[in-house]
């Protein structure tokens, strides 16, 4: 691998930095599209016929994995995502948490 990085530098790049600059950029577009992907996915995400418990650890999952690309998204949006991916059958208990935040 190393000798092919410098086989490319030394054919098409005056200075090593510009070869890294162009493999960050690759792989910062790379990044910002799966943030993008997975803040979709956490904002998708719903109850549904899942457990409470099994909802929670898809919810956790996602954001992990979102938090692993850099992008932190802070608490009090995470709450939002998790209260609005329940049904309406817990607008009640919603609507505690709610008041407490």
């Amino acid at each position: 691998m190393a000798s092919l990085v410098v086989t490319i530098h030394t054919f098409f790049f005056d200075h090593a930095s510009e070869l890294w600059s162009i493999i960050h950029d690759h792989f910062q577009q790379f990044t910002r599209a799966r943030a993008r992907k997975l803040r979709y996915e956490l904002r998708a995400t719903l109850h549904e016929n899942r457990t409470v418990e099994e909802y929670l650890v898809r919810i956790k999952m996602l954001s992990g994995s979102l938090d692993s690309t850099g992008d932190h998204l802070p608490l009090h949006r995470y709450i939002d995502v998790i209260l609005e991916g329940f049904p309406q059958y817990y607008s009640h208990v919603i609507s505690v948490i709610e008041s407490k935040i």
